[in-house]
């Protein structure tokens, strides 16, 4: 089933299949259910934080200017948004805005990654409104071998899809001899 309801006294909680996404942020855990925002503070209580008009795919963390932002990727069908500590939403105006997931890679300067399309990722140091544009896509391999997730170690990007692991070389290409027999 897509989804399940469970009744608790009078409460509901919905429990959909889909993939986990949480970010630490402002010292919160912030995680997704289907479209809703969601917190956990220290004393392990979960709040409501906001209902987006699609199902949340990715939170992502990025400091720009000394301001620290969430990102709320709603796949390749919806504008992202991203919000500051006081939990103000804005939504992405940019020509590309339309994201499954995001990682932000702490390099020399740090650059928000995004994956747009089922074989293609995009970059930005800047990805606020009337920030840095997002750059041309990059494919990584075939595209019948749909991305599932981006990750960042010792500033690279990993991007792992059906098929197999893949990562970037120096020259933004996408490489798969990281783990080939996997």
């Amino acid at each position: 089933a897509a989804s399940a309801t469970g009744y608790v006294d009078d409460g509901v909680f919905m429990a959909y299949n889909l993939q986990p996404c949480f970010a630490e942020f402002n010292s919160l855990m912030y995680f997704a259910n289907g479209n809703a925002l969601l917190k956990m503070d220290g004393s392990e209580a979960i709040s409501f934080v906001a209902n987006f008009l699609a199902n949340i795919t990715d939170l992502e963390v990025m400091s720009i200017s000394g301001t620290a932002y969430l990102f709320i990727a709603l796949g390749t069908s919806n504008n992202y948004w991203y919000m500051v500590a006081a939990e103000t939403f804005t939504e992405s105006t940019a020509v590309v805005n339309d994201f499954k997931y995001f990682k932000l890679v702490d390099a020399t300067a740090p650059t928000m990654w995004g994956s747009d399309g089922d074989a293609t990722i995009r970059s930005t140091i800047n990805p606020l409104n009337g920030g840095t544009a997002w750059s041309g896509q990059t494919t990584i391999d075939a595209s019948y071998n749909a991305i599932t997730g981006l990750f960042s170690d010792s500033g690279l990007l990993y991007i792992t899809k059906t098929d197999m692991p893949y990562y970037l070389n120096t020259s933004c290409t996408g490489k798969s001899d990281l783990a080939p027999v996997l």
